[in-house]
């Protein structure tokens, strides 16, 4: 077999893809990115099960010879356009992204039909929200005669070694104003705005969740063609989060049009990330829960799953290497889908059943 190319492999994310698949292809896993020393100071403590490569994926021609030996492309990095997929569609090399960021996705879609042409899959929306909300989603759907509405919600826990980019990827979407399907018609909402309550297990009680630009509520609109879809974030750290609702309240958030405020921030945020660390506040939880309202057989109500566990960055890059090797074992249909369209929770549980807790439950039908 030819190589599997892992961009931003010696990142969080891309170090636990790459020492998944090396287990089951040794030599074959490469970790890319434009930092070399770092790509080899974890390739030496793989002991060259993981190779290191130094690689900037803007300053690529379609011909470039990394294309040749690779397979398939993992990224792990948020991307500025698509050019470097163009080049992976038209070097027939299949392609997952763990991209939270739908600005990104959706251009991204818009080669479904060059990469049908060349006979190219491309995963899109592999990790936690999107993909495993995904595929909650859609396994709830399918139970049901009709769907009314749609709602998941993401926890993230504030103990988490988020760094910058994390911060970044909050910071960036707390300010948002976009557009979600309701009813039918497109709504214009706010991040951070609209706190819903939502039950969870025992182990975190009830918690109030906002409104936030997660692509999965963009995503199942199309893939699964639902008419009312929402999704909601909010930390573990109950107090973060009600903090960060009454700051967006104030309109504290507008400052960081400005880079000069938004440098400011990040610092701000990710000094108190470390604090929170040290005085041992919030933890490195994950939880995912998804609820579907609608009509099974003329009987209305709601049948919800709920899925957590801790470490959020393990669980994105086992399932983008549960899914990688899945591309590399079996044929699948070219094309550019999202991680429903291929693939059914089931295909992933099975997998990382000791990993995670997974709970489902059916509400009164009336």
């Amino acid at each position: 077999m030819k190589n599997i190319l892992v961009i931003g492999g010696y990142g969080q994310v891309g170090t636990v893809i790459c020492k998944s698949l090396s287990q089951i292809y040794p030599g074959k896993v490469i970790a890319a990115g434009r930092n070399f020393e770092k790509a080899k100071r974890f390739s030496l403590s793989m002991n060259d099960k993981v190779l290191p490569l130094k690689l900037d994926i803007y300053n690529l021609e379609a011909s470039h010879e990394v294309f040749t030996h690779t397979q398939l492309v993992i990224m792990c990095l948020d991307q500025k356009d698509t050019n470097f997929v163009e080049m992976c569609i038209q070097n027939k090399v299949h392609y997952i992204d763990i991209s939270p960021s739908y600005t990104i996705l959706s251009k991204i879609e818009s080669l479904h039909s060059k990469a049908i042409e060349l006979g190219t899959t491309l995963v899109l929306g592999v990790g936690l929200a999107p993909g495993l909300s995904n595929l909650m989603v859609k396994n709830l759907v399918n139970q049901f005669n009709k769907v009314n509405s749609t709602d998941t919600f993401l926890m993230l826990g504030i103990g988490e070694k988020h760094g910058n980019d994390g911060v970044e990827w909050l910071l960036n979407n707390i300010n948002t104003n976009y557009s979600i399907c309701e009813n039918g018609q497109n709504k214009y909402v706010s991040s951070f705005t609209d706190g819903k309550y939502v039950e969870l297990p025992k182990k975190y009680g009830k918690r109030v969740a906002y409104r936030f630009n997660l692509a999965d509520q963009h995503i199942l609109t199309k893939t699964l063609n639902l008419k009312n879809v929402s999704s909601r974030f909010f930390y573990d750290s109950d107090l973060a989060t009600k903090e960060l609702a009454i700051l967006k309240k104030l309109g504290t958030f507008k400052l960081l049009k400005y880079k000069f405020f938004n440098n400011i921030f990040i610092n701000i945020f990710v000094g108190a990330l470390h604090i929170f660390d040290k005085l041992k506040i919030g933890s490195n939880d994950y939880l995912i829960k998804a609820e579907v309202h609608g009509e099974i057989e003329g009987k209305e109500g709601t049948i919800e799953s709920v899925l957590f566990g801790s470490n959020n960055t393990e669980i994105t890059g086992n399932v983008a290497s549960i899914l990688g090797n899945k591309l590399i074992q079996n044929n699948y249909s070219a094309g550019v889908h999202y991680i429903e369209q291929l693939f059914d929770l089931d295909d992933i549980l099975s997998i990382l059943d000791e990993e995670i807790t997974f709970k489902y439950e059916i509400k009164s039908f009336n």
